[in-house]
């Protein structure tokens, strides 16, 4: 279903509202990725994607050898753990 969402996103260039609770999922799909956290719903961070370009990266084992990948995965989990 992730490249069928790419592959839409690159012919149309329509905005796409995607909810997940997959790290790796946002990481591939998002441009910006938005952190909420419960209790009240609330926004954490907002953040621009570095990992996300036009068609170079076109799905997980891509995505996790990017240089970047593991950094920003790591600040994603810690701020939706609170830390």
């Amino acid at each position: 279903m992730q490249q069928h969402v790419r592959r839409i996103w690159r012919q149309t260039r329509r905005c796409f509202f995607f909810i997940t609770h997959d790290v790796d999922e946002a990481l591939l799909l998002g441009r910006r990725i938005i952190v909420m956290q419960s209790n009240p719903g609330r926004i954490v961070q907002d953040i621009s994607n570095p990992l996300f370009k036009d068609s170079e990266i076109e799905g997980f084992q891509e995505l996790r050898a990017a240089k970047e990948y593991a950094a920003l995965r790591h600040e994603l989990v810690s701020l939706i753990a609170g830390r």
